[in-house]
């Protein structure tokens, strides 16, 4: 399957989401996150935001870091 195929699927389903999948707050601390330069702290951040979410933004947050991760590979 084309990468470009499964980005466009991928933003019409966010586009479809109810609601925010993060809030201005988690937001703010996903970028302070995505700054980190020690890899295992950034680690231990995003594990701890992610304990934040509700079940079903945790679902999807993980999906969407597994694809990231797929995407990164090729």
């Amino acid at each position: 399957v084309n990468v470009h195929v499964l980005g466009d699927m991928l933003k019409s389903f966010i586009r479809e989401l109810p609601g925010a999948l993060f809030d201005n707050v988690k937001f703010d601390r996903w970028m302070e996150i995505a700054g980190m330069d020690d890899e295992s702290k950034r680690a231990v951040a995003i594990k701890s935001l992610l304990l934040e979410l509700d079940r079903y933004r945790k679902a999807v947050v993980t999906i969407l870091f597994s694809f990231f991760k797929e995407i990164s590979r090729n």
